[in-house]
Order: C-alpha cells, then sequence, then structure tokens
C-alpha cells in the first residue's frame, strides 16, 4: 500500500474471497487507503512512489464486481 509519505508499506491482509479479476480484502486496510496494483520490480519498503489512480481499472472492477459486462 502506499502510506502517508507516498512510500511503499508492505502489510498483510486478509481476503474475504476471490473472484475472475479481483480480491476481497477483509481486514488489514482501512477505508480510503490506496493500494499498489501495479507490478513493482523490485518491490522494496520504504520506496518513493508517485501514485496515479488508474480509473479504466477501477471501472473495470466496479463492473465486474457487480455482475455488469466489461467496459473496453
Amino acid at each position: 500500500m502506499v502510506n502517508q509519505e507516498n512510500r511503499l508499506e508492505k502489510r498483510t491482509v486478509e481476503t474475504a474471497f476471490f473472484q475472475t479479476n479481483f480480491v476481497a480484502i477483509k481486514n488489514g486496510l482501512k477505508k480510503g487507503e490506496q493500494v499498489v496494483v501495479s507490478d513493482l520490480i523490485p518491490a522494496i519498503e520504504g520506496m518513493l512512489l508517485k501514485p496515479v489512480v488508474d480509473t479504466r481499472m477501477m471501472e473495470a472492477l466496479l463492473n465486474e464486481a457487480q455482475g455488469k459486462s466489461h467496459v473496453k
């Protein structure tokens, strides 16, 4: 996740369930926290990040979670 200083923070979470293209997190995140969805190579805890909201991914995940067809 991205912490308040825009640095990578690795955190253990508890999952509620898995679906085709997403995982529902049950515990370990607070509302409004940012999750890294890109493959960071290397992913070094504490590294400075430049967060960017991926609106296309967010829309696709919300549609899938609601059982709607994929948006292209």
